[in-house]
C-alpha cells in the first residue's frame, strides 16, 4: 500500500466517522504484513503528513462535546502521534493517541473516490 492508497483508505473511512489510530495501524499493516511496528508507524506518519499538508484531515481528541482538533502545526501533530505511539510500546487500541477527522475538503475527496460526486 503506497502512502497515497493508505491516504485514500483513511479518507474513505473518515467519510462516515472519526478514525482511531488502531484502524490506521491495521490499514497500514494490511498491505505490508511483513513490516515491523516501527516501519508501520513511519508509514502512518508519512501518510498523516501528506493528508495534513493537503488540508484533508485534522488530528484531535474526541470529548463529550465531539471532535476537538489539536492546535499544533502539522509537523508537531505528527511528531506527537509518533511519540505517543512509541510510549504505548504496543499497537494502539481505539481511544489511544487521538483521532483523525476529515475536513470538508477531505469529505469531498472521499466522495470523489467513492464516485458520489
Amino acid at each position: 500500500m503506497t502512502n497515497q492508497s493508505l491516504a485514500d483508505a483513511v479518507l474513505l473511512a473518515g467519510r462516515d466517522d472519526w478514525v482511531h489510530f488502531a484502524e490506521l495501524s491495521w490499514l497500514a499493516g494490511r498491505e505490508h504484513p511483513d513490516v515491523s511496528g516501527d516501519q508501520r508507524v513511519k508509514i502512518v506518519a508519512d501518510t498523516l503528513s501528506l493528508l495534513l499538508d493537503q488540508a484533508l484531515i485534522q488530528l484531535g481528541d474526541v470529548t463529550k462535546e465531539g471532535f476537538v482538533a489539536w492546535t499544533e502545526t502539522p509537523p508537531a501533530a505528527v511528531s506527537r502521534v509518533v511519540s505517543s505511539w512509541a510510549a504505548l510500546d504496543r499497537d494502539p487500541v481505539p481511544g489511544d493517541i487521538g483521532w483523525v477527522a476529515n475536513t470538508d475538503l477531505g469529505d469531498q475527496r472521499a466522495a470523489a473516490l467513492r464516485g458520489d460526486e
